[in-house]
């Protein structure tokens, strides 16, 4: 049996992203945090056991909401809103 290690971020608690008041979904929190640990597509893919033309997708919902066109921006901008106190909001 292969264990499957989460992610420890959680990005999908911030609200609101890019005045859009949209989140991201747990599975695109999951791709961008393998993203932010240096993965490929093709790599988080075989880790979720899905497609990587599905994971390109998902980044590209993930690009969308964080208002970035690259997996860098994407993984600046989710360190930036961790770091100026962004997360979980009660």
């Amino acid at each position: 049996m292969t264990t499957r290690w989460a992610p420890r971020i959680t990005l999908n608690t911030l609200v609101p992203l890019e005045d859009t008041g949209t989140r991201l979904t747990p599975r695109e929190t999951e791709v961008l945090c393998w993203v932010a640990r240096g993965h490929t597509n093709k790599e988080v893919a075989a880790i979720l056991g899905v497609s990587h033309h599905t994971i390109r997708t998902q980044l590209e919902h993930v690009f969308e909401k964080l208002g970035v066109h690259t997996r860098t921006g994407a993984v600046a901008r989710a360190q930036a809103v961790l770091s100026e106190g962004g997360g979980p909001r009660t």
